[in-house]
């Protein structure tokens, strides 16, 4: 999906388009996928819309927030899809339901959610407010709110007992999710952080700057400084270059490979 409202399903093997899917009336700005079959989109208009890829068709259509669907991620319940926009609110859906309105809503955001991550009945939010906020899922209820970052977050993961977070600040940092605890900060970005990923242990994240940094999240032998409440300091994490502007994506594909998308084609800076 992108800014000319369409959402397109490829053959992988072929590199042809099946299908191109239209119900949005203004630009898809994210996405999700559930059971090899279902895909959720979130619009500038405001709408999250189900679609089913194997009949090329649209489900339904979900209208509820008051403002653009900024961030959407899949949660622990079949047909679970959450959320979050410039209305500043978490909205947790039941897409097996027939209510038009959401299961939850989460709120205490001072604005725009902008990232979430989900992990079993636990949700991270991140804003445009400086502040990651963690949420029982089930009941709504918000377990800590974070706030150690100097600028909007821009990424949020869950890792099992630990949740880490990118924002504007340049800075990556790792806490504990259910305390909220400041666990690490991880600094090499000299600009923005745009994107994040977990897996096995390892964090990598994508800059403004250009770079993709591989971080260790277990090698706690940091530097002792004087930012946050808690924690170190590590300087540095590998870098890999390669990208004429910020990197906005990053997935880490398995133990050796990691996928990153810049915002601009291949070309001299």
């Amino acid at each position: 999906g992108g800014e000319d409202k369409v959402v397109i399903v490829w053959d992988l093997g072929s590199g042809c388009a099946l299908a191109h899917l239209r119900q949005h009336s203004q630009a898809v700005l994210c996405m999700g996928s559930e059971a090899d079959r279902f895909v959720y989109t979130g619009g500038a208009d405001q709408d999250v819309v189900k679609w089913d890829v194997a009949a090329r068709s649209c489900v339904r259509v979900l209208k509820s927030h008051q403002g653009l669907v900024l961030c959407l991620v899949m949660g622990a319940g079949q047909g679970q899809v959450i959320t979050g926009g410039r209305n500043r609110d978490v909205r947790v859906w039941d897409t097996l339901s027939d209510s038009a309105l959401p299961a939850l809503t989460l709120s205490g955001h001072e604005a725009a959610v902008t990232c979430l991550s989900a992990e079993g009945n636990v949700v991270a939010s991140g804003s445009d407010d400086k502040t990651v906020r963690v949420w029982n899922a089930i009941t709504g209820r918000c377990l800590s709110v974070i706030a150690e970052h100097q600028g909007p977050l821009s990424a949020v993961r869950l890792a099992g007992r630990y949740l880490v977070s990118g924002s504007f600040d340049g800075r990556v940092r790792q806490f504990e999710v259910l305390t909220g605890a400041l666990l690490k900060t991880m600094t090499g970005h000299r600009n923005a952080v745009l994107a994040l990923d977990v897996r096995g242990g390892r964090c990598v994240s994508g800059g403004n700057d250009r770079d993709l940094r591989v971080w260790d999240l277990d090698d706690h032998s940091t530097a002792a400084t004087g930012e946050g409440a808690g924690g170190g300091v590590t300087i540095g994490g590998y870098a890999l270059g390669g990208h004429n502007s910020g990197v906005q994506a990053v997935a880490i594909a398995n133990a050796n490979c990691v996928v990153s998308v810049s915002s601009r084609r291949p070309g001299p800076f």
